[in-house]
């Protein structure tokens, strides 16, 4: 038997306050599932367990890159920027519903410390290893993925508000509408972090500056202007701007700590 079916119901706060003292934003505790999902933040879970899982999704999402990366000259970049693409809607998708409290870092998204970090990394990757011209391929690529992903939500909320829609019970219409806003912002957002990595990078003078030291100051400082950006053009004007401002700062400094170092051995 396959159990209860899951359904989706309104909350009864629309914030939802983490052992940390942090306030979630709204889509993060949107909808409720009858069921823990088998990954779920479960109140005997030790927040060890989820930055262990945390870790070795960047493990896996870097081993991709490069993987993909070591293999252009049979394959292209294409391969590389496909998966790019499908981390940049996937990254909007968790960071707009998935957060867990991991204590000191306070609740954090997959989509934010993890898949987007990587994006930054594979930009900065591209860049240093190829030339401009195919790091404006990747952003031109990526922007325009997610101006397609913005139309295509817009449409499926269409589609599930009209009265010719069939019940669905597991899929509001709530689910696409409220991702416009994120979408878009994110859209805006990500062509300006990949101009700043490479502006960054550049003006990092090779010989004054350790290639760890570059590479770390350029993804943090494209991460907190992100965090910045984002946070502030999603968010401000909702009860949840300053909690979503002030959140996973410290998250986003010590996965960008990682990738950063990553990529400095890679380049070695």
């Amino acid at each position: 038997r396959l159990g209860p079916r899951r359904t989706f119901q309104l909350p009864t706060a629309a914030v939802r306050t983490t052992p940390s003292g942090f306030s979630l934003p709204d889509r993060a505790a949107t909808w409720h599932h009858s069921r823990l999902p088998p990954f779920s933040t479960k109140p005997n879970q030790m927040p060890f367990d989820q930055l262990a899982l945390l870790t070795l999704e960047a493990v896996g999402v870097v081993c991709l890159i490069l993987a993909l990366f070591h293999k252009r000259a049979s394959w292209g970049v294409s391969p590389l920027f496909i998966a790019i693409g499908v981390f940049q809607y996937m990254q909007v998708i968790l960071a707009s519903f998935v957060y867990v409290d991991v204590p000191p870092f306070g609740p954090v998204s997959p989509g934010s410390v993890v898949l987007f970090t990587s994006t930054l990394f594979a930009i900065l990757l591209v860049y240093i290893y190829e030339d401009i011209l195919e790091t404006r391929k990747l952003i031109c690529g990526l922007a325009l993925a997610n101006v397609v992903a913005v139309w295509m939500s817009y449409a499926a909320s269409l589609h599930l508000a009209s009265p010719a829609a069939l019940p669905a019970p597991v899929l509001p219409p709530q689910f696409f509408s409220e991702n416009l806003r994120v979408l878009a912002v994110g859209t805006v957002v990500l062509v300006l972090d990949a101009i700043l990595i490479v502006v960054v990078y550049e003006a990092l003078s090779p010989s004054r500056f350790p290639a760890l030291v570059r590479i770390y100051v350029t993804v943090t400082s494209a991460l907190f202007a992100d965090h910045v950006l984002f946070a502030t053009g999603a968010f401000v004007g909702t009860a949840q701007y300053v909690d979503r401002l002030v959140s996973g700062v410290l998250g986003k400094a010590t996965f960008g700590a990682f990738f950063a170092t990553v990529l400095w051995l890679y380049l070695r």
